[in-house]
């Protein structure tokens, strides 16, 4: 009997090793607790619904604003009383920011003749304020620097973009992580459907 012969040999007559399925089972087991793992860090991650002490309250504030065509000039609120605002705060370093600005700049061209006023409040510097917006067709102010730093921190800014719409009286009625998260609110309220 040589090596080779000392081999278990199946015979024709009985059916050949089944698996224990246990290879199967563990890897569905697997699959299974990487999904449920999965499924918890989307819901400890997802972001809150958004919702503002401030929604509801009037709101004022004034500061230096940086534009486009005549450089540094005072921002206040109140001097558009009557007319539907928008406060953006963004930052040129801000991806999502940057992402969403031509569709605030649809939202603007559409509405602009209707009391319709953007005002974005900026984390950058002037200079990289100036400098960016020499190369985009944005025209509406931005408030940059320390005043944009008081308002961030006034209004509980923590994340960018994110977005207030202010009512023809001056009272806050939404506000989302970015201007797409408000857009409808956007037009109903300039167009009186709010």
């Amino acid at each position: 009997m040589t090596a080779s012969d000392s081999s278990p040999v199946s015979s024709p007559l009985q059916p050949p090793p089944q698996s224990t399925g246990l290879g199967t089972r563990r890897t569905l087991y697997y699959l299974a607790g990487l999904m449920i793992v999965l499924l918890v860090m989307v819901i400890l991650t997802a972001p809150a619904p958004l919702s503002s002490k401030f929604k509801g309250k009037q709101i004022t504030f004034r500061g230096v604003s940086f534009s486009r065509d005549f450089g540094d000039k005072t921002f206040d609120l109140e001097a558009h009383r009557g007319k539907v605002v928008l406060i953006n705060f963004w930052a040129t370093y801000c991806h999502y920011c940057l992402a969403e600005m031509p569709n605030l700049q649809r939202i603007h061209t559409d509405l602009q003749h209707d009391d319709f006023v953007v005002i974005g409040v900026s984390s950058d510097t002037r200079d990289v304020l100036e400098k960016f917006l020499s190369k985009q067709s944005q025209v509406w102010d931005n408030i940059y620097g320390m005043d944009a730093m008081r308002l961030g921190t006034e209004f509980e800014v923590n994340t960018i973009p994110r977005a207030f719409l202010i009512n023809r009286e001056g009272v806050l009625v939404a506000v989302g992580n970015g201007v797409e998260s408000i857009q409808n609110e956007i037009y109903a309220l300039v167009r009186n459907d709010f």
